[in-house]
């Protein structure tokens, strides 16, 4: 696959009801499984790299909860909890260290 055969798509329907900054951190996701993570098929590689973009870009931290809040909420499963409990504490760890250089 070249770069310019990768696409990202969304569906409207979902995309449509939210907000600005959670359509940027959907993308920042799915930029993460073309372009960024080892391992194209990774969701936790590809929740932890947009959101490393997203977060060192500045956007609010509380819309990054409700982007994957709500996309899990439609699809709640085991994997769906774990994935959420990683994606906490690296925004806390984000946090916590962007605090002491502030």
């Amino acid at each position: 696959i070249g770069v310019w055969d990768k696409v990202i798509e969304v569906a409207r329907s979902k995309f449509l009801p939210m907000t600005i900054t959670m359509r940027l951190c959907i993308l920042f996701h799915e930029f993460s499984h073309l372009f960024v993570n080892k391992d194209m098929k990774n969701e936790v590689e590809a929740d932890l790299n947009g959101l490393h973009i997203y977060l060192a870009l500045g956007y609010p931290r509380i819309e990054a909860h409700e982007t994957f809040l709500s996309t899990f909420y439609s699809v709640q499963s085991d994997e769906n909890i774990d994935r959420y409990e990683r994606i906490k504490q690296f925004i806390n760890k984000f946090e916590q260290l962007n605090f002491k250089y502030a």
